[in-house]
């Protein structure tokens, strides 16, 4: 391959000129009405940033096809843009030797090469050389061919590989080649339609197995301490009725048992709720599992003897899977306790129970030894042996089956921090 070079004469943004390479064809000149594929490469040996588009001209009569279009690309300093050029001569032209290299821009059979830079033009010309064919004989055949090439006038990429003519036959071989089937020995066959083993098969079934085995335990995990969480949102909504309720009646708490001072009459209120005795009253009234969310059910609460059976003792009164504490109203109340606690008697608001979680499911009162049993029955612990109470300050929190609650240990006395009656009030 013929390599030569010219250089342009200013650049818009470099102190040094653009360079512009030329690969001829093999052979180093163009067979008339053949197709040779020449390489244009435009270097920028600046140091600035050249916004650059290249056009191509070729002379009359001459078929152009060219790689690239007429976008235009940013040449960093050192960078390059190379673009190969097929080029046909008539098959009329004339020998054109010594053309090769840099061209005078009045030559109308060189390749006129415009670089474009924003508003800013440079031209410069190749030469196009256009070798004389020359008759060989051969087993009866003429064919053309061009003169043997000389060394290259230049070599200035020396690692670069110089582009290849394509052999058609040669092309044409490899396609047929590809396309012929091949025959596959008959094991071979066999072996490529054979699927899983079962050996296989049950070894990506155990894989699974465990997989799930360890996952499953993590969502349940997950989707109970949602619930929890969501329980212990109602706690607080109902800490909140309660702040308010005893704002408006001078700090009396609402009753336990009583219906028309019942806490889940007169709470419901301050909360946006209806009053139970309303939703018992319409056939509204909420029960577990029946697909309706309130803030008296408990999203754990798996309850069923209340749907079952409404003669049990589970049904006895309004569902509920919260309870009031069952001291607040109580004749056990000493003074200076009245029989209807209120407030402002109390010396620790922060943990006195008003509200808990009941395994009964019923809203009446409760006691610190109705939360569970020996035997797991009527069991409040519902969260992972965990409860959500409410204080009388308002606030709710979540506690641990240990810390609130023991088999045969009654309401007045003292067991951890949590207090469910005044006589362990009055103590503290």
């Amino acid at each position: 391959m013929t390599t030569t070079s010219s250089n342009v004469q200013a650049a818009p943004v470099a102190d040094e000129p653009l360079r512009v390479l030329a690969w001829y064809p093999e052979g180093g000149a163009f067979v008339p009405g053949r197709e040779g594929t020449m390489r244009v490469e435009v270097v920028n040996p600046g140091q600035g940033l050249v916004p650059l588009q290249t056009r191509f001209r070729a002379p009359e009569g001459w078929t152009v096809v060219r790689s690239g279009t007429d976008v235009e690309h940013a040449l960093g300093p050192g960078e390059s843009q190379a673009e190969d050029i097929a080029l046909t001569p008539p098959p009329d032209a004339p020998p054109r030797a010594g053309a090769v290299g840099a061209a005078p821009l009045a030559d109308e059979g060189a390749l006129r090469i415009e670089l474009r830079s924003g508003a800013l033009r440079w031209t410069v010309a190749a030469g196009l050389p256009v070798a004389a064919p020359c008759t060989v004989a051969g087993a009866g055949a003429e064919r053309s061919r061009t003169d043997e090439p000389g060394r290259p006038q230049a070599d200035f990429f020396p690692s670069r590989a110089a582009p290849r003519r394509r052999d058609r036959k040669t092309d044409n071989d490899k396609m047929h080649k590809s396309s012929t089937p091949t025959t596959k020995p008959a094991a071979a066959r066999r072996a490529s339609k054979a699927g899983f083993s079962l050996t296989e098969l049950m070894f990506v079934i155990g894989v699974i197995t465990v997989l799930a085995a360890m996952t499953f335990p993590a969502v349940g995990f997950v989707r109970e301490r949602a619930r929890r969480n969501s329980c212990l949102n109602n706690m607080r909504q109902w800490g909140m009725a309660l702040t308010g309720y005893l704002d408006d009646h001078r700090g009396v708490f609402p009753s336990p048992v009583d219906d028309s001072r019942a806490w889940y009459n007169v709470l419901p209120q301050y909360v946006g709720e209806r009053p139970m005795k309303e939703l018992v009253d319409e056939g509204r009234a909420p029960v577990p599992g029946g697909g309706r969310r309130s803030l008296f059910l408990c999203p754990s609460d798996r309850v069923t003897d209340f749907l079952e059976d409404e003669t049990t003792e589970v049904s006895s009164g309004p569902y509920s899977s919260y309870a009031m504490n069952e001291n607040i109203d109580s004749g056990d109340n000493m003074p200076p306790y009245t029989r209807r606690l209120r407030l402002p008697q109390l010396k620790h608001p922060s943990t006195f129970v008003v509200l808990a979680e009941s395994g009964q499911g019923c809203a009446k009162g409760i006691k610190r030894s109705d939360l569970g049993n020996a035997d797991g029955g009527g069991d409040a612990f519902r969260h992972s042996r965990a409860i959500n109470l409410c204080f009388a300050d308002g606030s709710a929190a979540s506690f641990h089956q240990t810390d609130v609650w023991e088999e045969g240990v009654a309401d007045n006395q003292k067991f951890g921090t949590l207090i469910w009656a005044s006589a362990i009030d009055a103590e503290n």
